[in-house]
């Protein structure tokens, strides 16, 4: 075997490794997409640790194809979302879902929580909270949004 082959045969193991279930008991052929306001410096800063923690698949508002904006709520840019093969997270939901990937010992507990109107609204209110102060999260932590990098970035 060449260096070529073990390499792909490599690469090939780490995509099948990184494919998630679905809920008809196939798997996803791609990571789940995170939807996010490209133009916020904090809303990167946040994409980033989730890029640097997990497989997902960055896709600023900028940049969302047809197929995905359709798949949105009407006011989808009030909001990140995640974007499976088989359903749409957005908001505080979006946020947890992502956590439960990256850290998948939390699941059982978010389960159970789920079962809980309080629990739901705590989870959304605190989303809105934080999401309604971009602003002042990103005088703490940013990262330079890619809607605001040179066009020739490439």
């Amino acid at each position: 075997m060449t260096r070529a082959d073990d390499e792909s045969a490599r690469n090939e193991r780490t995509r099948e490794e990184k494919r998630e279930p679905r809920a008809d008991g196939g798997e996803t052929e791609h990571p789940p997409r995170i939807v996010y306001d490209d133009d916020c410096g904090f809303c990167t800063w946040c994409v980033e640790r989730a890029l640097d923690r997990g497989d997902f698949e960055p896709v600023g508002f900028s940049e969302l194809s047809p197929d995905q904006r359709a798949r949105l709520p009407e006011d989808y840019e009030t909001s990140a979302h995640l974007l499976t093969d088989d359903a749409v997270y957005s908001a505080g939901e979006a946020v947890e879902q992502t956590v439960v990937r990256l850290y998948p010992e939390l699941e059982p507990l978010v389960d159970a929580l789920r079962a809980f109107e309080p629990y739901r609204e705590l989870r959304e209110g605190l989303y809105r909270w934080g999401a309604d102060r971009r602003s002042w999260w990103g005088k703490i932590v940013r990262a330079c949004p890619p809607a605001r990098q040179p066009a020739d970035r490439e």
